[in-house]
């Protein structure tokens, strides 16, 4: 089995969370959810449905004039900016499932809830309220024995590499 590597654990403060309630029909709802965040020229970075409602993850700037569209349509929609990117960076994330149970179990273990989470090739991420942001960015260092960083000042920062296998905790 290939084995995970991850480098960085890291935080961004630089998107908004849109949640969308009331879709009746969901597909047919949901289409012209996402026809409105198209003309406006924004494309969700994640995406969770839940029920007749979802909720897109935006760059922060665009937030405000995506809730705004769909509210002057008659659309349910909350809006919140006090939201943050917490996650790891790496290679083999998604191949390697002790990244994903390992990142949910640290997460979970500092009370942060898991409703907004990401798995990709080289990223593991939650969306988590701001003020939980250095919490959960903690948590993550500690497990897999890893740097932080805050993409909003260190954009280029990539620390020497950590080995995590099965089971989690650096090797």
């Amino acid at each position: 089995m290939e084995r995970a590597v991850v480098w960085e654990v890291y935080t961004s403060h630089t998107e908004s969370t849109v949640t969308v309630g009331g879709l009746s029909a969901p597909p047919a709802s949901l289409a012209r959810v996402f026809a409105t965040v198209a003309r406006l020229g924004v494309e969700p970075r994640t995406v969770v449905g839940s029920g007749a409602g979802v909720t897109l993850v935006v760059p922060r700037p665009r937030g405000r004039a995506i809730a705004a569209t769909l509210a002057a349509k008659g659309t349910p929609v909350q809006l919140s900016d006090s939201v943050a990117r917490v996650g790891v960076r790496g290679i083999g994330l998604r191949v390697d499932s002790a990244v994903a149970t390992t990142f949910c179990r640290a997460v979970n273990a500092v009370g942060v809830p898991l409703a907004v989470v990401s798995v990709e090739s080289t990223d593991v991420s939650v969306v988590c309220a701001e003020h939980r942001a250095e919490d959960v960015a903690g948590a993550l260092a500690k497990t897999f024995g890893t740097a932080t960083c805050d993409v909003a000042r260190d954009h280029d920062h990539r620390p020497e590499p950590t080995l995590v296998v099965a089971g989690g905790g650096p090797h």
